[in-house]
């Protein structure tokens, strides 16, 4: 029987549109030699590959300055306005016309992604990496055509942890919670809508879950600085009322223990205290922690309850996936909007850039690492990340800004991100063996 504990479930949620695609993992990163952005201040972000990817067509960012910096809210000012320098051109570069017919990119969707959740270390987290990174790839027309075929309900996904996973049983709450958050800004730019929650509707739609922001005037918003500024407000709003929430909840000591809960009285009161939250919402709230209970952390010591630990154990901080997702491609939509979503998880343990919606299906796993891209693919996949570094690097010298971009080498690039996996090699000597093979056969072909 489909029961799977959703708070504020409607009568409709077995209808939640979902699907999962199979996407090959790249045997030679690098070939490519990563660019690195360095900036005022010693500010410093890479593109570059990644091995395990989410689409032919992408690009990794990377803050890849000396001091490891894990969030966004860690950037400093010019590594954060160089961020969204290269997300513009991203956009600008993948609906230009020459793009689109050299890769055949008609159709697809174009998508940027990063996730926040640097604190959770003893379970899967949306962030295993601990340093600031974003992922910018496209859903091509050939995946969407898969994803639809492959397109169900959630009720006929067999695994309970699948389910879990796609759908996070505090989404919906988290949603109202996020826009009291956002709609509390002091100054909502023009030509900006934030998407009221409406759970029915969104079901039916197959809208993405979490707040969904309209920026209307598409690409073009993405220059403009009171949108970037506007964007980094919330983040910091978030992150001051995750606090007050979690110390409500858990009590504010520094080792407040999530596995514990405080009197419900006393998060009662305090959820009744918060400003900012709507009255319905507080209302909610209080129902979800009349309905929590405790967990017995000794049952989640022991690494064969790992399954457990990202099912039932909340992410140790605030955690998040934030988006901004294009409509279908093509050269005329530049002015078509796009739409921000901020979706906050606190049990799923997959990231936004493997688990999002678009296109009229609310939950989309891609399972990555199935086997690999063909030479013709990978062949396709160097030139798309080539021709972007140089757009992007053409745009930075008519612009004369001050701005260094050196390239890394491979070696360079693969130290800074063992750092990234976990603190561990990036990939085993046999494996790496592998690589290098694969490389010098298509080298010297």
């Amino acid at each position: 029987m489909f029961n799977d504990i959703i708070f504020f479930r409607p009568n409709n949620t077995n209808e939640i549109t979902v699907s999962c695609l199979e996407v090959p993992t790249v045997p030679v990163v690098h070939r490519i030699s990563p660019v690195d952005i360095h900036t005022t201040e010693n500010g410093s972000i890479a593109i570059s590959d990644k091995k395990n990817a989410h689409s032919i067509f992408e690009l990794m960012l990377v803050n890849s300055s000396d001091t490891i910096k894990e969030t966004i809210l860690k950037l400093n000012k010019y590594e954060y306005r160089t961020y969204f320098d290269v997300v513009h051109s991203f956009f600008e570069f993948v609906t230009a016309a020459e793009t689109i017919n050299n890769f055949s990119l008609a159709g697809g969707v174009p998508r940027i992604v990063f996730n926040h959740d640097p604190d959770t270390d003893d379970r899967e987290s949306l962030q295993p990496v601990k340093r600031f990174h974003s992922h910018l790839y496209i859903v091509t027309q050939g995946m969407l055509n898969s994803i639809r075929a492959n397109c169900r309900t959630l009720k006929d996904v067999s695994s309970p942890f699948m389910r879990r996973t796609m759908v996070d049983p505090l989404s919906l709450l988290s949603e109202n919670i996020l826009y009291d958050i956002v709609t509390s800004s002091p100054v909502i730019p023009p030509n900006v809508k934030i998407v009221k929650p409406n759970h029915v509707r969104k079901i039916q739609k197959g809208d993405p879950f979490g707040v969904n922001i309209h920026l209307n005037e598409g690409i073009r918003a993405l220059q403009r600085d009171e949108v970037r500024f506007f964007l980094l407000g919330i983040f910091h709003q978030m992150e001051t009322c995750f606090n007050e929430i979690r110390a409500i909840f858990l009590g504010d000591h520094a080792n407040a223990c999530r596995a514990n809960l405080q009197d419900l009285n006393a998060i009662t009161d305090g959820v009744t205290k918060l400003e900012w939250l709507s009255l319905d919402t507080k209302r909610q709230l209080i129902s979800v922690a009349e309905q929590l209970r405790p967990l017995s952390m000794r049952l989640l010591k022991t690494s064969r309850h790992s399954r457990l630990k990202s099912n039932y154990l909340i992410s140790k901080g605030l955690a998040y996936t934030f988006s901004i997702t294009a409509s279908s491609i093509s050269s005329s939509n530049e002015s078509s909007p796009l739409i921000v979503n901020i979706s906050p998880r606190f049990f799923s343990d997959t990231g936004g850039a493997g688990l999002f919606g678009c296109e009229g299906i609310s939950a989309i796993y891609l399972k990555r690492g199935e086997g690999l891209f063909s030479e013709k693919e990978l062949l396709q996949r160097w030139e798309f990340q080539d021709n972007f570094m140089n757009y992007f690097a053409k745009k930075v010298a008519d612009r004369n800004e001050s701005l260094e971009m050196i390239k890394m080498s491979s070696n360079n690039m693969n130290k800074m991100l063992n750092v990234y996996y976990h603190n561990k090699e990036m990939s085993t000597s046999q494996e790496l063996l592998k690589d290098l093979v694969e490389y010098y056969r298509l080298k010297n072909k």
